[in-house]
């Protein structure tokens, strides 16, 4: 897929991932379904749940952070796969409409589209996802791009993944690459991604991923988290905690900071 855009338009943003439609479920304030010691939700089999609110919207990593871009002035593009369902329409809409760059969409027939439930609760989100496998086009990414945002995708990405990583290595501008590794990233392991950590300029994930790829149990020092992050390669790790902020760390700069 080659993303010189037809009418030449520089851009300095490209966002790389799945686009989705996401459901958004708030559960009732009671807490009866839930177990907070445990940090659970608990739904009896076969029982009617009434719940708080439900909203539709365009979601994905890789469209919420074009669309911010997009809003904040920066010149921005969309590389993904989506179906042939009602949610196509509806995602190349609503990005034609933020002013994104969408030739980089393929439709492809044949093909769900992918969908996320995220449910609300207690300034938490917890999110079922479907990412279907579809068949992406190894892209040809321009050397006039600024920031690559590579996030989640269906099986197969690894094409896609090692066309960033030779961009990352080649680019004319020294373009810069932030990483957040999705559902079907994180199931493989850190090993079927880590050459693109290797180059990542800014590796982003929250702090339940973050035990997880180190192997770490949730009473590990926030601190201890970050350094094992680091030596995987990243320049800089982000690390989001829910209510409790964000920590960035950057070893070059050694600088760690809550945010």
């Amino acid at each position: 897929m080659d993303l010189d855009d037809p009418i030449d338009v520089k851009y300095r943003f490209l966002s790389i991932g799945d686009a989705l439609v996401d459901e958004f479920l708030s559960l009732p304030t009671s807490e009866q379904f839930i177990d907070a010691k445990q940090k659970l939700f608990c739904f009896p089999y076969g029982q009617k749940v009434e719940m708080g609110g439900v909203a539709y919207c365009v979601g994905g990593n890789a469209a919420n952070s074009a669309v911010g871009m997009s809003r904040l002035g920066i010149k921005t593009a969309l590389l993904s796969a989506i179906g042939d369902d009602w949610t196509a329409k509806m995602i190349l809409d609503i990005m034609a409409s933020e002013g994104i760059g969408t030739f980089g969409i393929e439709r492809v027939k044949g093909f769900p589209g992918g969908r996320g439930v995220v449910v609300n609760y207690a300034s938490e989100r917890t999110i079922l996802s479907f990412h279907p496998a579809l068949p992406y086009k190894v892209p040809t990414i321009s050397p006039d791009i600024e920031w690559i945002f590579l996030t989640s995708m269906g099986a197969g990405y690894e094409s896609t993944y090692k066309a960033v990583v030779k961009w990352k290595k080649e680019s004319a501008t020294q373009g810069k690459l932030a990483y957040n590794p999705g559902t079907v990233q994180l199931n493989d392991g850190i090993s079927a991604w880590q050459e693109v950590i290797k180059v990542a300029d800014v590796l982003l994930v929250n702090r339940e991923e973050a035990e997880r790829i180190c192997g770490f149990n949730s009473e590990s020092d926030i601190k201890t988290i970050q350094q094992k992050m680091l030596t995987f390669g990243p320049k800089t790790v982000v690390i989001t905690d829910g209510p409790q902020g964000a920590y960035v760390n950057n070893a070059v700069l050694n600088i760690s900071r809550k945010r």
